[in-house]
């Protein structure tokens, strides 16, 4: 219990910036808390924990971020540490920190200035080319992140001397969706166009038929599940092979989401061969969140699509084994 307190506790504190602007503090259906954590989870310092979306989703329904006089009912002791803060300060004896309002606002700033430079292309010093599509990007903003363009723009290769990058076999979107990472630290994932979306028309329909909606857009989900794993797994080999680390841990991050967000076996089995076929035994990122889903849904063993995966997939036998022997099979 106390170990679940403190969770809670370190869940707002991290996560109060993101869920008080706006409406965020409305949100209630699990779905759209995915969503904003999908959106923010690649920003390091907001934590993590594999039952993030649940426990956000309690803190939502106590109201928390609503107030702080609301966050004060469940965290008396959050507010009587900063009461003390303050009285400290006013005696000289200790100063605030930044208060995370004023960080983001900070981030929000210097965030703006780079993707303007993205969106401009002014000043940039290195064009990359993959198939018909070029981007004019900036070596001071690419090179920090992935020591692959590090070493391309050394005076020492040609890529250096001509300002100039041809990326070959790769994947265009995937690509222009790292040349986007650069700059804003996320990516995003345009799901395949299909029927219509109920999303757009939710707010102007009786309650009585909320339900269906419901029903259809959890549906229509389900029918994305299999292009979004697939395109996260491309960009987490893309993101290996240009050595680029924090895109991989961005790619699990979006991974784990969309596996979990809207379940769908068959979906989840064939982007597991994908992952276990597409990156070395000694690349956990990927690995280990479909050891963690396997575990969660452990009604997998029992349908024959699944063993005859764990059958073509010796690796992924033994990590299931493994995992299940560590943690106690459910």
């Amino acid at each position: 219990m106390s170990y679940e307190a403190a969770v809670r506790r370190e869940v707002y504190l991290s996560w109060k910036p993101v869920f008080t602007l706006g409406s965020n503090w409305q949100l209630r259906k699990p779905s759209k808390i995915q969503a904003v954590v999908s959106k923010y989870a690649p920003l390091h310092y907001y934590f993590w924990h594999p039952n993030i979306i649940k426990i956000l989703g309690s803190l939502l329904e106590d109201h928390v971020f609503l107030s702080d006089e609301a966050a004060r009912r469940v965290f008396p002791d959050i507010f009587d540490q900063v009461s003390h803060e303050k009285q400290d300060s006013s005696l000289g004896n200790s100063r605030l920190p930044p208060q995370p309002e004023a960080s983001v606002e900070m981030m929000k700033g210097l965030t703006s200035l780079v993707q303007g430079l993205y969106r401009s292309g002014e000043y940039s010093d290195l064009l990359v080319r993959c198939g018909q599509d070029s981007y004019p990007v900036h070596k001071a903003i690419v090179c920090p992140q992935s020591a692959y363009f590090a070493t391309a723009c050394k005076g020492s290769f040609k890529e250096g001397r001509t300002g100039e990058i041809s990326l070959l076999g790769d994947d265009p979107q995937a690509v222009g969706r790292m040349m986007f990472y650069f700059y804003h630290r996320d990516y995003t994932w345009e799901p395949p166009l299909s029927g219509s979306v109920p999303g757009s028309t939710i707010g102007g329909v009786f309650e009585d038929d909320q339900a269906d909606l419901d029903e259809s857009f959890d549906h229509n989900l389900q029918d994305q599940m299999h292009s979004a794993l697939s395109f996260h797994t491309a960009m987490y080999a893309l993101a290996d092979k240009y050595l680029v680390p924090e895109l991989k841990a961005l790619a699990v991050t979006k991974f784990r989401v969309a596996a979990r967000g809207s379940w769908s076996a068959r979906h989840f089995l064939d982007s597991t061969q994908k992952v276990y076929t597409s990156t070395p035994e000694t690349d956990r990122g990927m690995r280990d969140v479909v050891v963690e889903v396997f575990q969660e849904h452990i009604e997998l063993l029992d349908m024959e699509e699944a063993r005859q995966v764990l059958k073509t997939l010796p690796a992924l036998t033994y990590d299931v084994l493994i995992s299940g022997h560590r943690n106690g099979w459910r």
